[in-house]
């Protein structure tokens, strides 16, 4: 994450555990550079559930484009311990790449996905 994000002198990171339709909960952590967006560790965490929306309105700096990549793999200790599953649970592993103007950096997200049987739609917008 620190090689697409850039040498900051500090990130800001945001972790947050969500609930997919009261049926089960994944894991989502965003990274974003301290020296913008440090403010963001100060604000309440239901300011926080749209992290994309907040840096568009709140910083001008939408996101443009992103850079997705998904693979399965045991997930790690602490998301298995904030999904209550069990430890060495395989699950998907999604990372978000988000730019911004000019293609920039903007944020650094990985979401981990708890096996399931429903399926999951990934579709494509633009900011």
């Amino acid at each position: 994450w620190a090689r697409f994000l850039g040498n900051e002198p500090s990130y800001v990171r945001v972790l947050r555990r969500v609930s997919i339709n009261n049926e089960f909960e994944i894991v989502s952590e965003v990274l974003l550079s301290g020296r913008h967006f440090g403010e963001i560790a100060k604000l309440d965490r239901n300011e926080l559930r749209h992290v994309r929306d907040l840096l568009a309105a709140r910083y001008h700096r939408p996101t443009l484009k992103v850079e997705q990549t998904v693979s399965v793999q045991v997930l790690p200790p602490r998301a298995c311990r904030l999904m209550s599953i069990s430890p060495g649970t395989t699950g998907l592993a999604w990372i978000i790449r988000g730019r911004t103007y000019r293609d920039a950096p903007l944020s650094w997200q990985r979401v981990f996905v708890p096996p399931s049987d429903h399926p999951l739609l990934f579709t494509a917008w633009r900011g």
